[in-house]
């Protein structure tokens, strides 16, 4: 039994007459009459009784109308049923972390482009975080995202099953008042900033940056003097910033970028033109993790999607 034919069946049984149910279906008379008696033939009765131009359906027709609204209605549900079950097979991304820095967006754009290329849809989620993920945040567990996104490195110590990959050493600048002696540099290294005194932003993410900066000083052959200033939310920046006097804050060049909306009008940024001064990058996930795109999304993230070759 064609479906179609029911749905013509039903329709005819709605307008009672071929002309305009045809003309509903967009079709032509002669072939909704053909499907018509093809039905009654499969069902072995009329359907419809014919007294000149009146069309009415039959006692057979009207027991047979409401099974035929059941038959579509549930046709309609296993539709739905199934796109459903589709979308749950299709695979999802989830990444967190410092999701807004560019050299992190870079990655998920192009890894956003190809998977939209491959599965039609867009499966990346993407979720922000303001507090060290490191501490909150367990990689095996279900709701942990695939892929987190942070400022550290391989000896750090982590979960058992937390693999950490290096994804970029990113540069550091420098945010001073505009009336800071270095505000007239162009671009400045570590051995300018030995007689400095740095904010050490305290109470959010970023403060576990802190030991990346004070690692580059020492490596410069001297210990940042430092002045410890809270810092729960981004938005503080404006206010920090503002209140930058003498000291100088150290952020990453993304960071500086990501949010110069909140950095205030007072402040300019210089490079911190050094290679000992960066930031490691790098990007956390389980190794025990089955989501059968997290080696694919991982050539992207790396540098080395072939297709780029």
């Amino acid at each position: 039994m064609r479906i179609d034919h029911l749905e013509e069946f039903v329709a005819l049984a709605r307008f009672l007459s071929f002309t305009e149910t045809a003309s509903k279906l967009n079709m032509s008379q002669p072939t909704l009459s053909k499907h018509i008696n093809s039905l009654e033939r499969e069902l072995k009765v009329p359907l419809f009784s014919r007294n000149g131009t009146s069309l009415a359906l039959t006692k057979a027709g009207k027991l047979v109308l409401p099974h035929a609204f059941e038959i579509l209605e549930a046709r309609k549900q296993m539709d739905v049923a199934a796109k459903q079950g589709a979308s749950m097979l299709t695979p999802r991304l989830t990444i967190g972390g410092n999701v807004g820095l560019k050299t992190v967006l870079e990655r998920i754009s192009l890894m956003a482009q190809r998977f939209t290329e491959k599965y039609g849809v867009d499966i990346i989620e993407m979720n922000d975080i303001e507090a060290d993920p490191r501490a909150t945040i367990n990689l095996s567990c279900d709701s942990a995202p695939d892929f987190l996104f942070l400022y550290i490195d391989e000896t750090d110590e982590m979960e058992e099953d937390t693999e950490v990959q290096q994804v970029a050493r990113v540069p550091l600048s420098v945010v001073v008042n505009k009336n800071h002696r270095l505000a007239r540099h162009e671009s400045i290294t570590l051995d300018d900033l030995g007689s400095e005194t740095f904010i050490k932003l305290e109470g959010n993410f970023v403060s576990g940056s802190w030991r990346f900066i004070e690692g580059a000083c020492l490596d410069a052959g001297f210990t940042p003097i430092c002045r410890h200033v809270y810092f729960p939310r981004v938005t503080d920046f404006l206010k920090i910033t503002f209140n930058l006097k003498n000291e100088i804050l150290v952020l990453t060049t993304d960071y500086v970028q990501q949010y110069s909306a909140f950095i205030s009008d007072n402040c300019t940024a210089i490079p911190l033109a050094d290679a000992r001064a960066y930031m490691p990058l790098a990007v956390m996930y389980s190794m025990s993790n089955n989501n059968p795109l997290i080696d694919e999304a991982l050539e992207i993230i790396l540098g080395n999607d072939p297709e780029e070759d």
